[in-house]
């Protein structure tokens, strides 16, 4: 049986991320309104993205297709071994999510150099597929302008905003994404 989270549930989720990140980051009140203006947003998913992977079968549709999506989005400003380090991070994250649950992680990059995203795919041994954003599509086509903690969300089934910001340093916004999946 799927279990749905009407509106009235997430909206405490949202105020909770809204109060961690300030926490987190201090008083920047940008984070802040910034959460705010994407809370709720539908996000346009790639399509015809190259998808790279280290073990050769790229398949990202199964991430898409999930009814939760975590979409991370790692820009040209991080340098290549930075945003593969960052990436890599997210598998100790995801152990916590049953293989059964329905959510799919689904990163995305935006590279200055195919053939050092290739090598560094090899050396970290990512096994699950990259987005491959050769034409920063994705914050274009998403008329995103987010700053550096808000890269990350989590998507319901209609593809909405439902919780935004890096997870990976903060167990309490963790704490929220995994709420928000009810896992």
């Amino acid at each position: 049986m799927i279990k749905r989270y009407p509106a009235k549930k997430i909206w405490p989720l949202y105020i909770i991320s809204c109060v961690i990140m300030v926490a987190c980051g201090g008083s920047d009140s940008g984070l802040v309104s910034e959460a705010r203006r994407l809370y709720g947003k539908r996000i346009v998913l790639p399509s015809n993205y190259e998808s790279i992977s280290y073990s050769g079968v790229p398949n990202v549709s199964n991430g898409i297709a999930k009814k939760f999506k975590l979409v991370t989005y790692i820009d040209s400003t991080t340098c290549g071994e930075c945003a593969f380090r960052l990436v890599k991070e997210w598998d100790e994250l995801l152990k916590e999510i049953p293989e059964t649950s329905d959510v799919g992680f689904i990163p995305i990059i935006y590279p200055s150099d195919r053939e050092e995203i290739r090598g560094l795919l090899g050396l970290f041994r990512i096994e699950w597929p990259l987005l491959y954003d050769t034409n920063n599509k994705f914050l274009t086509e998403n008329k995103l302008q987010v700053r550096s903690r808000n890269k990350t969300f989590l998507l319901d089934e209609k593809n909405r905003i439902i919780v935004i910001g890096e997870p990976l340093k903060a167990p309490a916004l963790w704490s929220v994404y995994k709420e928000a999946m009810g896992i």
